[in-house]
């Protein structure tokens, strides 16, 4: 077994053996499948890096000047014309040009405009839509997203939230670092939209071809340290403090994990409860109490009690609902079962529209959730 850290360095493979508990058959196989699902996302990167790429060029070049009045046609181009990028942003297209140089052995320089923007790199396509190109996405890039009422991409900041997580990723991916850790069902989710906005027909493609999805659903089980962190409103605390559990829509996917988390306001809350039971399509119609309480056993009375409080507290919506059980501080046995207290909850210091530290779930170590200071650190 110890080949496996020699060549990979301890502190390589730390990280997944903390993740697998210290097992080595465990961390190996979830080395495998970080490796994986790190190839199926750099497929589905380039589609959104090609498709941006060329949705943008195909807005900006239509305000390029005419070739009859350019001087120098390589400084014509919008992305090496400081009429429309500002100098810093410059550099994107002289370090395509340099890297074109350091790879051509015919020593050949007058490249091609298509040679020289397909060879710029992932971070023009961020920058072009930070806040110093707010008159231009408005005026202009806006139109790159034809299909973007088919999404929620409405604004600029809208586009750069999703690429810059998206670049984030890529550069982990591209550095071989793990990304098991990071909220992989919202980057996919944040890269099929990016190009849905795009052009829808292109995404479904791209989305029915792509491995990652299969692959999430194959992530191997990491030990019982791992908590998945759902965004809850102040209802669903309501209801776990009471009877100690979080309900939520039926066939709503959830990887193996042991514990759950709370994310509301900004924070995540202390309580890492466990989880020690779930139950999924459990019947939600009002005559399912009274069945319940006729069974007269202790899961019964439970189940009529939870379906009694959620539905007075707005979970009527389904016919059906997943319920997880879990424990809270102020059971006997919360020590015991593995309840998890945090001294104090954990925030994030982004704000506005779009920063929300989770959207739908997330998956986290427990070990690294202890170990910092602030949600920002579990990002780095």
């Amino acid at each position: 077994m110890t080949y496996f850290k020699e060549v990979l360095t301890d502190a390589r493979f730390e990280q997944y053996l903390v993740a697998a508990n210290r097992d080595y058959s465990a961390a190996k196989e979830l080395y495998a499948w970080n490796t994986r699902i790190s190839g199926a996302f750099y497929e589905l990167l380039s589609y959104v890096e090609v498709s941006l790429r060329n949705a943008v060029d195909k807005v900006l070049k239509e305000y390029e000047p005419p070739a009859s009045v350019v001087v120098n046609s390589n400084k014509s181009w919008w992305f090496s014309n400081p009429a429309f990028l500002k100098d810093a942003h410059l550099k994107f297209a002289d370090t395509a040009v340099g890297h074109l140089q350091r790879n051509d052995r015919t020593k050949k320089y007058n490249y091609s405009r298509d040679k020289i923007i397909s060879s710029i790199t992932f971070g023009l396509w961020e920058e072009i839509f930070s806040k110093d190109y707010e008159n231009i996405f408005r005026q202009h890039l806006v139109y790159a997203f034809p299909d973007r009422r088919l999404t929620d991409i409405k604004m600029r900041k809208d586009v750069l939230e999703r690429v810059s997580s998206l670049r984030l990723l890529r550069n982990r991916i591209a550095h071989h670092q793990h990304i098991f850790h990071l909220p992989l069902e919202e980057r996919f989710d944040q890269a099929i939209e990016i190009i849905t906005a795009i052009d829808k027909d292109f995404a479904d493609w791209v989305e029915s071809n792509s491995q990652v999805k299969y692959l999430l659903s194959e992530r191997p089980a990491v030990g019982p340290q791992v908590a998945v962190v759902v965004p809850v409103k102040e209802k669903s605390l309501q209801l776990y403090n009471k009877l100690g559990v979080y309900v939520c829509q039926p066939n709503r996917f959830f990887q193996g994990v042991s514990h759950l988390g709370f994310y509301n306001n900004r924070h995540l809350l202390p309580d890492l409860a466990k989880i020690i039971k779930m139950m999924d399509n459990v019947p939600w119609a009002p005559e399912e109490i009274e069945k319940h309480r006729s069974m007269h056993t202790e899961e019964g009375d439970k189940l009529a009690e939870i379906i009694k409080e959620a539905r007075s507290l707005g979970w009527n919506e389904f016919d059906e609902y997943q319920i997880f059980f879990l424990s809270r501080d102020s059971d006997d046995d919360s020590e015991q079962v593995g309840h998890i207290t945090l001294d104090s909850s954990l925030s994030t210091s982004k704000s506005g529209r779009g920063s929300a530290w989770v959207r739908k779930q997330r998956y986290v170590m427990i070990d690294q959730i202890q170990e910092v200071t602030s949600l920002d650190d579990l990002d780095k």
